[in-house]
Parts: C-alpha cells; sequence; structure tokens
C-alpha cells in the first residue's frame, strides 16, 4: 500500500531524528518514551460520504495495535520540543478481512514567556488508508499556532490553524473541466480551556470554527464544533474519563434543504494502572450523523486493550511560570528543614504497593526518591533539599499524584497538576 510505504519512510526519519537527540550532548535534557497499545472490541457498520454516493463500510470484531514513539526535550532555558508519531493497524474480521492503516508524525514547540503566558506552534503530517475503499485513502498537513495564560488551577488558550488534505485515488473535474487530485484546504480558529474543579478532577473544554475550500464547491463548508472531557481519579490507580462532541456544519453552495448536517458523539473510558508503566483501558462510544436530507445513522464502538509505556516517562513538563512568584503571592506547602536540612514528604495510600517522589529536585526521575510504608497507610521520605522553591508530585503505583498538601498546583502538560514546595531557610 502505498500509504504503508509512507508511513515506514516517515517513521525511520524520525527514528533517526530521535537518535540524534539521544547521541548528542544534549541529551540528558531529553526524554524518550517508547509505547504499544493492543487492543480488541466490536463496532457497527458505518456510512461514509467520501464523494457524492454513500458507501457503507461493514464493522464487525477487530484487532487493533497502535505503537508510539515520543520524544520530549528542553531548548534553552525557557522552550520544550515535543517530537513524536503513532500508528494504528486495525484488522477486521468479517467477510472483507477490512485492514485500515494509519500513521501522525507531529512536532509541538512551547515557549514561555514571563510569568505566565505561553507560546505554542505545531506541525503535523497524517495518512489514512482503507483496503476495501480505496477511495478514502488520505494524505494531510497542518499547522496550528496558540497563545495561553497559564494559573496554578486552570489555564486558556486561543489558536488558528491551517490544513490540507488530498485523496490521490480520488479524481474530480474542477471548473475549468480538468480532472485532478480530490482535496481539501481548512482554516481553524479555536480556544481550549483547561480547569481543575474539585480535587482529583481534571476538565477540558474546547469550540472550534473551521472554514472548508474544497475542490468540488459542492463540499465547501463552515462548520463549529464543541467538545469537552472530565477525567476523574476514583482510585489511587483508577481513572474515568467522560467526553463528548456536537459539531454542526453548513454547506455553502447547496440547496436550503441539503445545506447542512450534525454529528454528535458522546463516550465513557476507564483506564487502571496495573504496574509501572502498564494501563488496562476499556471504552464504550455511541454516535450519531444527521444527513443534509434529514435521515440520520447511529453508531457504537466497543474497546478493551492493554497500553504499556517504557523507558523514562517522566519528561520534563512545559515551561514553568514564576514559581517563587506565585508562592510569594498564595504559598504553596511550606517546611522548614530539620537540623539535618532535611524535608519530609508524606501521603497516605494504603493500597499502594511503591511510592515515590519527583520533581525539579531529581529531575522527575521515578523510583529515584522512595517513600518507606509506616503504620496506618501512609509513606515517607526524609529528603535533605537547599532552600527554594520547588514542583513536584507523588508516584503511587506508577500513577501520576498530585500533592494534596500543595495549596498552589501548576499544569504538568499531561492533563494533570504538580504541587509547589517552599524550602525555608533553617535559620527562619
Amino acid at each position: 500500500m502505498q500509504s504503508s510505504k509512507w508511513g515506514r519512510n516517515s517513521f525511520t526519519c524520525l527514528i533517526a531524528a530521535i537518535v540524534m537527540i539521544m547521541a548528542s550532548r544534549s541529551a540528558a535534557q531529553w526524554r524518550v518514551i517508547p509505547e504499544v497499545r493492543l487492543s480488541g472490541g466490536e463496532e457497527s457498520d458505518l456510512v461514509i460520504d467520501p464523494g457524492v454516493n454513500r458507501l457503507v463500510v461493514p464493522g464487525g470484531a477487530f484487532a487493533e495495535l497502535t505503537p508510539r514513539l515520543a520524544a520530549r526535550g528542553w531548548i534553552g532555558k525557557d522552550a520544550i520540543l515535543d517530537l513524536g508519531t503513532f500508528a494504528s493497524f486495525q484488522r477486521f474480521f468479517n467477510d472483507e478481512s477490512r485492514l485500515l492503516y494509519a500513521q501522525t508524525i507531529w512536532g509541538d514547540l512551547y515557549q514561555n514567556f514571563g510569568r505566565s503566558f505561553r507560546g505554542r506552534l505545531s506541525t503535523a503530517l497524517d495518512c489514512f488508508n482503507d483496503s476495501e475503499q480505496a477511495e478514502v485513502r488520505r494524505f494531510g498537513y497542518g499547522a496550528e499556532a496558540g497563545f495561553g495564560f497559564v494559573r496554578p488551577l486552570w489555564n486558556v488558550e486561543l489558536w488558528g490553524a491551517a490544513y490540507g488534505r488530498s485523496y490521490p485515488n480520488l479524481t474530480m473535474t474542477d471548473a475549468y473541466d480538468q480532472s485532478s487530485t480530490y482535496t481539501e484546504t481548512a482554516w481553524s480558529g479555536a480556544g481550549t480551556v483547561r480547569i481543575a474543579p474539585a480535587e482529583r478532577v481534571n476538565m477540558r473544554m474546547d469550540a472550534i470554527y473551521q472554514a472548508t475550500d474544497a475542490l468540488d464547491a459542492y463540499y465547501d463548508s463552515k462548520s463549529l464544533t464543541a467538545s469537552g472531557s472530565i477525567d476523574a481519579r476514583v482510585a489511587s490507580s483508577l481513572f474515568i474519563t467522560f467526553s463528548g462532541t456536537y459539531q454542526k456544519r453548513a454547506f455553502i453552495d447547496r440547496a436550503a434543504f441539503e445545506d447542512e448536517d450534525e454529528y454528535l458523539r458522546a463516550g465513557v473510558g476507564m483506564r487502571y494502572t496495573v504496574a509501572p508503566g502498564c494501563m488496562v483501558l476499556v471504552r464504550v462510544a455511541f454516535s450519531n450523523y444527521t444527513w443534509p436530507d434529514g435521515s440520520d445513522e447511529n453508531s457504537h464502538r466497543f474497546s478493551v486493550g492493554v497500553n504499556y509505556a517504557w523507558g523514562r516517562r517522566d519528561a520534563p513538563p512545559p515551561p514553568r511560570v514564576d514559581i517563587d512568584m506565585i508562592v510569594r503571592e498564595s504559598r504553596g506547602a511550606i517546611q522548614k528543614p530539620d537540623a539535618r536540612g532535611s524535608v519530609v514528604f508524606r501521603i497516605k495510600a494504603p493500597d499502594a504497593a511503591s511510592v515515590s517522589v519527583v520533581g525539579t529536585f531529581n529531575e522527575w526521575e521515578s523510583g529515584a526518591t522512595p517513600l518507606a510504608k509506616t503504620a496506618d497507610g501512609w509513606w515517607e521520605a526524609h529528603v535533605a533539599l537547599a532552600p527554594g522553591t520547588y514542583e513536584y508530585a507523588y508516584m503511587v503505583d506508577g500513577a501520576c499524584l498530585t500533592p494534596p498538601e500543595s495549596l498552589v498546583r501548576l499544569e504538568d502538560g499531561f492533563g494533570r497538576q504538580n504541587g509547589v514546595l517552599e524550602v525555608l531557610s533553617i535559620e527562619k
């Protein structure tokens, strides 16, 4: 398959780039995180519309393999670069033995500006291939630019994007009666809000406006998409996520009775950490699509899988705000060292098998600073720290936990939050 060849070449180039990074003098500032997910489930038949006629794509039981490779490192003192790729191979066990292949390569650059502002530049390439539907094979490419305001318990980002998509096996006749490959170009403007309204709960909300210009003017459109998710920790290693998406699209050059469609999707998922780096995942999703003629279609998808990540998973967080200034204003966790210059990290986790503390004082290295179990389910460690301000978090059976004793919390870039600890001088 042409897409597979593209994927192999791009994946090889990315691996070569990451190997060069790890061989460079600044390799200590980088974290490389390989992951693999193996899952299976069941999906209903889908109706797709790559051209004028609708096509029914048979679903059924499936198995899916998703390898992923990502690298994160500091660029200077105030910027972070993310590089990564993931591929998906999905085989359906139906009469057609349908095989889907997809791959995405991305790069994100985060830059901190002053105390509370952060900029972002992102780019991505992707491809998709369906063994039974050659018309939907596509290649995509795009870029985003965003600017955000960051606070301890919430942040907001406004961003814009441009995106192109090409269907090499689908040709259309343009206004000059010339046949060419079908393409689409899209421009987007959006806003993203992340908040932590309660302990162990994180929320994200997105609103996206997009204008699409297609080779065939029949598909020129404008759309508004709203989506949101709630991620909640219900136990030390158990998370539940609720998510939903709604999109309303208007086709610019169609008659009034066929110029709009709607899409609605809702899902719930669970992930459970069974060992450091290893998670079990379960997800159920339902969707409804309303065609421009008013008819609609329901679909569903159920999957269960195992995700395993190895290497150094505790990558450095995105550029931080001025935590010294935050502590002076609202105070985080505060400790005065004992006579030996040590402070105490202490957390209650009666069902945990292992607990450690990670932070800016130990390069976020999981397991470098373990806690020992004491009476009544408490874990404790005495750590020698120089006076100053530190970000930190607990690792409980491989899962990252926000320190409950810290009143000041900072986003870590992964949907979680770090605590802030101020270590006073012994003389104070």
